[in-house]
């Protein structure tokens, strides 16, 4: 399997040989329809562009919008700049990496900073679950319906077991106290799906 650059175009291009789709051709001549390239359906990054910053992040959604097909979704999940408990902050802070190994987080990212760099580059924005910056917690009641098409975001209100009642410390890092309300779950994500409009051009040719 081929590894992906995540920052050189031409990385994002190749993984598109594998959506060519052969329509048909006569005597081995080949029609305009031969070898149409299809485009991606979706893409799914959880927890990872919290490790990368927000110029690495807008060369990356510059790169998967080109090689999405209309309506095709670029499914988002990172930890929630907003979430108020002062424990998750501490957990998922610029500088640290939640699993102590590897590139460390980058930024504490929010609905109001990191959609932003998708819908400038013409994405429309669907925002599933969520924290506002006044500690409201959203989460769309038709979040999880496209789980088996998009990709599950384990780390969100439904899936994740440290939300089971009661609510418990978890690992010594989590502090189940020091959530700022009773509808404040113990571990959540900033989610959104990012979808390229249906009116689009199809995708970049090459």
């Amino acid at each position: 399997r081929e590894n992906l650059d995540l920052f050189k175009i031409y990385s994002w291009l190749s993984i598109l040989q594998g959506t060519k789709q052969k329509k048909g051709s006569t005597n081995n001549n080949a029609t305009q329809d031969d070898n149409h390239v299809e485009g991606l359906e979706s893409i799914f990054a959880e927890h990872v562009l919290e490790h990368f910053s927000p110029t690495q992040i807008t060369i990356m959604a510059a790169a998967s919008y080109a090689v999405l097909k209309p309506g095709g979704v670029f499914r988002i999940a990172v930890p929630d700049g907003y979430k108020p408990s002062p424990s998750y902050q501490e957990y998922i802070r610029a500088g640290g990496t939640a699993s102590g190994t590897g590139q460390n987080h980058m930024a504490a990212y929010t609905i109001d900073n990191l959609a932003p760099i998708f819908r400038n580059l013409g994405y429309e924005i669907s925002a599933q679950e969520y924290f506002e910056q006044n500690g409201t917690f959203v989460s769309q009641p038709d979040a999880y319906i496209m789980d088996d098409v998009l990709g599950k975001v384990r780390r969100s209100n439904k899936h994740d077991g440290r939300n089971k009642l009661p609510y418990r410390n978890w690992n010594g890092v989590l502090d189940s106290t020091d959530r700022k309300s009773q509808g404040e779950p113990m571990y959540t994500s900033l989610w959104f799906d990012a979808v390229k409009p249906k009116a689009c051009k199809e995708i970049i040719t090459f």
